[in-house]
């Protein structure tokens, strides 16, 4: 239910007609009297939905740890926030950031580690 905050705070419905919830977005960019509790209605609701448009971590932010992995000596990683924030690495044990790549001209996925080709 969370994902209505952002039309909650923009005031936006689809009772209102295409002109009308565009009117409400004017105050975004423009300056008007209602323009600043419009931006920070707006801002408050991205704020709460951090860990919607900052779910990376929760789905592979992960480290393995096991004697199948040979550890670099460098410092253990500590996250700065566990859930919200994913911190690509290399460090042993960690997955590889994901990438895009260019071959023969062509953009494509490249794959964390899974040993999928292009």
């Amino acid at each position: 239910m969370n994902h209505f905050t952002l039309d909650q705070a923009l005031n936006l419905t689809p009772d209102k007609s295409p002109a009308e919830n565009w009117a409400e977005l004017e105050p975004l960019w423009a300056d008007l009297p209602a323009s600043s509790a419009k931006r920070h209605a707006l801002n408050q609701a991205v704020v709460s939905q951090t860990i919607e448009f900052h779910h990376h971590n929760v789905e592979f932010g992960y480290r393995y740890d096991s004697t199948a992995i040979v550890d670099d000596g460098s410092p253990a990683y500590t996250p700065l926030d566990p859930v919200r924030l994913y911190e690509a690495g290399t460090k042993p044990g960690a997955p590889l950031p994901h990438a895009f790549v260019e071959h023969e001209g062509k953009r494509k996925r490249g794959f964390r580690g899974r040993g999928h080709g292009l």
